[in-house]
């Protein structure tokens, strides 16, 4: 089974063409006006020893990150991507079985949810060969242990369908997946999308009270 035998995109979602993204702010802006938080940052809220254990192995996932979902971006499109050293993590991408045979519907799409000042981007929308819609979240990771250590996306996902409910409602999700890329290996952990809302909205909640704070 390959992944390079995915069907080619065909009826790919039109973007939103009044949401904008600066990446070197990690900013969006919606019909003019800036949104102060993403999906991702709510979702999944870092502690300041975290954020200080993030910046100190920057260096090791950023790039590896990066180059990941770019080359799963290629691979949605139906283009090679360029391999170079992340080639065990590209045969993953390529071995994936819930990829066999898809069609894909959408790839690095924004979202805005403007009454909670937020906005995302999810990694892909695909149409699996037995006709389920699929929102995807790719996560990349160093070792194939940490493989099957991977926690789902859950909240994150639930944002981003909270978006493309609002966004594009005509859009009826069957699974949301997180899809956990290692060097040679991939694991698919699937889930369903009213328990990926759940946890959004209790996470946004947190977040509202957290940021209503005075201090």
């Amino acid at each position: 089974m390959g992944y390079l035998s995915l069907a080619a995109p065909v009826a790919m979602l039109k973007p939103l063409g009044d949401l904008e993204f600066y990446p070197g702010i990690h900013r969006y802006r919606y019909r003019g006006s800036w949104l102060r938080y993403s999906i991702s940052r709510i979702a999944q809220p870092a502690t300041r020893e975290q954020q200080v254990r993030f910046e100190e192995t920057r260096h090791i996932w950023e790039p590896r990150g990066n180059y990941v979902h770019t080359a799963a971006e290629a691979l949605l499109l139906g283009l090679e991507p360029e391999e170079g050293e992340y080639k065990p993590w590209i045969d993953a991408l390529r071995n994936c079985w819930l990829l066999e045979g898809a069609e894909t519907m959408a790839v690095e799409f924004g979202v805005a949810i403007p009454k909670d000042d937020v906005a995302g981007t999810f990694d892909g929308l695909i149409k699996t060969a037995e006709g389920a819609t699929i929102l995807l979240d790719f996560k990349t990771v160093q070792t194939n242990k940490a493989v099957d250590a991977r926690k789902p996306a859950t909240a994150q996902l639930g944002g981003y369908l909270h978006g493309l409910n609002i966004n594009k409602p005509a859009i009826s999700i069957d699974k949301c997946c997180t899809v956990v890329i290692g060097p040679g290996r991939s694991k698919v952990i699937s889930e369903d999308p009213d328990e990926c809302f759940a946890a959004w909205e209790r996470q946004l909640a947190v977040h509202k009270i957290m940021t209503e704070l005075p201090f």
